[in-house]
């Protein structure tokens, strides 16, 4: 159990795997953390670095508002999988600084030398999971609100707010959704990303994907794209019936490669193309409504 005041973080109850220095918390094993209290500065980092090896971190978030004025607050280093829980009725604010100058050196599960600098309010190198029933706001004023470089995923019935600088969500490999509510202002970039295979021009298997399966979902703003994916996005209702609606500046809904659009009710007000793809675009079902007043609907 860690608690957070004016001086820092104390904790309660340690499996010898929390080292803290001032606001800055390490968690080296895989299990079970609950977080709550109130802090800011510069050292408020909860930091993972657990072997690949073990199984999941879980961050119980029960009431806590961590406010990093350099850095990222939730920095997942390395780790098989993270778990960022809030907890049923509680609500929980992360933010990060606006600037970084501030670069980490470790050993990652290859036995390979990394320099990384974080790029998101949440910000992870291995699978992300954001879930619960509670409330999380996150504030990523540097770039991204949530990131990671593999797969980004949702659970659970979590009430979620976004805004960020760039991009709101970012998953490099996946980004799966499940439920929630989600709203999203992105102000410089993509509302929902997910890149894989773009910079080597070629699809990767399971990899570069979006794939909606239920939830409430608002992107309030998006200086770029709504929901971009370079393999291809997904919206079905396998969980529950996805409610989307999407305000952008560019592309409401954009692939390099394939859309699905097999479920839900989807609305669209883009300043580019309402539904673009490279390839081929599928309406299988659902009541989708665009407003493109400057290009195409579907293109």
């Amino acid at each position: 159990t860690i608690s957070y005041a004016a001086n820092g973080a104390t904790v309660e109850n340690n499996n010898n795997c929390v080292t803290v220095t001032g606001g800055e918390v390490e968690i080296t094993c895989a299990g079970d953390y609950d977080f709550s209290g109130s802090y800011s500065g510069a050292d408020a980092q909860i930091r993972v670095y657990s072997p690949k090896s073990d199984s999941g971190v879980y961050l119980n978030l029960r009431g806590l508002t961590l406010t990093n004025t350099a850095d990222a607050p939730i920095y997942a280093q390395m780790s098989s999988k993270t778990f960022v829980v809030a907890k049923s009725g509680t609500t929980n604010t992360l933010s990060d600084g606006s600037t970084r100058t501030k670069s980490y050196t470790y050993v990652n599960s290859n036995n390979e030398t990394k320099v990384d600098t974080t790029s998101a309010c949440i910000y992870a190198k291995d699978d992300l999971t954001i879930k619960g029933e509670g409330t999380l706001i996150v504030k990523g004023n540097y770039n991204n609100g949530i990131h990671t470089s593999n797969d980004l995923r949702f659970r659970g019935t979590t009430t979620i707010n976004v805004t960020a600088a760039n991009n709101g969500l970012k998953g490099k490999g996946i980004v799966d959704i499940e439920n929630g509510t989600i709203t999203i202002a992105a102000t410089n970039g993509d509302g929902i990303k997910s890149d894989e295979g773009e910079d080597e021009g070629s699809v990767v298997d399971n990899k570069g994907i979006v794939n909606i399966k239920g939830g409430n979902i608002t992107i309030t703003k998006a200086g770029d794209d709504g929901i971009q994916a370079y393999n291809y996005i997904i919206v079905q209702d396998s969980v529950s019936e996805p409610n989307i609606k999407v305000t952008s500046t560019g592309k409401g809904i954009v692939s390099d490669n394939r859309v699905y659009i097999n479920a839900g009710k989807i609305d669209i007000s883009s300043g580019d193309d309402g539904v673009h793809s490279n390839q081929n675009v599928y309406f299988n079902g659902g009541y989708t409504t665009i407003a493109a007043p400057k290009n195409d609907g579907v293109h």
